[in-house]
């Protein structure tokens, strides 16, 4: 029988948690899964656990990289082998907790007008633990795209319908790595329906050797170029200053300096003409839906307000 789901897995020296990320598949309530794992050059022990899993278990499947070749190169390998009707991501390091696969799984049988649907999520690790919650509506996921993918679907919680958009659609672009999945969520809105179940089924792990904490500055420069792509076609071809006011508008901070932007009145009014172009020109071109585009505007330049230091 195929699997109703194939699970993807990308891991490089993940050596400390990656018995547990397949221990937590494995426990699962949903059984009719694959669980693909994708060993990219790793230097430290992660082969031979992944070695050791794979004999417990018939439905895990390994591939290798014999050096390292980054993520989205590891991604692309793994997706033309799936053989679920449903892909669903993690990270190496993260955990999935007992009923993710079955609440997923029904949500999608029960709403086929969805492509991706992703979960909450609580952090663990490093800080105090914060739950991540994000919007249930496609309207809202689509509209906040043109601004950040935080808050958006968290790739680790996504679930994936293949046959809702063309094949090719699927796979990353190497171009946007360190922020592949962002990119991707931007291509495929011109195609499916995003949603998120409204409950935690999955422990995002916060630790030292995190990728994306390495990468910080790429993950940024990247964003940018996906923040720029949007932009353009709504028929801005933005300037550095432009781009840098977008972006700080959803993460708070300068994107060329890394530090902090200080929310005050000269800020707030750049800030204000920036807002009500946007949908000046989104009211022309019709990209983003309405009145949910002006309603997350609105929210977010309240939410500015409330941070003046003026």
């Amino acid at each position: 029988m195929s699997p109703q789901i194939s699970v993807v897995i990308s891991v490089y020296n993940v050596e400390l948690f990656i018995e547990k990320t397949i221990q937590s598949f494995l426990d699962q309530t949903f059984k009719n899964f694959e669980l693909i794992i994708i060993d990219d050059g790793s230097t430290d022990n992660t082969w031979s656990i992944l070695e050791s899993c794979a004999k417990l278990d018939s439905r895990i499947v390994l591939l290798r990289n014999e050096q390292n070749m980054k993520k989205v190169y590891s991604l692309n390998k793994v997706l033309p082998l799936v053989k679920g009707k449903y892909i669903v991501h993690s990270d190496g390091d993260d955990i999935s907790l007992p009923e993710r696969l079955d609440k997923q799984f029904t949500f999608m049988e029960t709403h086929p007008e969805i492509g991706i649907c992703g979960t909450w999520m609580k952090t663990t690790g490093l800080e105090e633990d914060v739950i991540c919650w994000y919007p249930t509506d496609d309207e809202t996921i689509r509209c906040t795209l043109l601004f950040s993918n935080m808050g958006v679907v968290a790739h680790g919680t996504s679930i994936i319908r293949r046959s809702a958009f063309p094949e090719t659609k699927l796979w990353y672009n190497p171009d946007y790595e360190y922020a592949e999945d962002y990119d991707l969520w931007v291509r495929l809105a011109k195609y499916v329906k995003f949603a998120n179940i409204p409950e935690i089924h999955y422990l995002y792990h916060q630790h030292p050797q995190q990728m994306s904490d390495k990468h910080q500055k790429e993950q940024v420069l990247t964003t940018i170029k996906i923040l720029e792509d949007q932009l353009k076609a709504l028929g801005i071809n933005p300037t550095q200053e432009e781009i840098r006011l977008h972006f700080a508008i959803d993460h708070l901070f300068d994107p060329i300096s890394m530090k902090e932007q200080k929310i005050t009145k000269n800020f707030l009014d750049k800030v204000k003409i920036w807002l009500e172009n946007l949908q000046r020109l989104n009211h022309i071109q019709g990209i983003y839906p309405e009145p949910k585009f002006s309603e997350l505007i609105e929210k977010r330049w309240q939410y500015l307000q409330s941070k003046c230091v003026d």
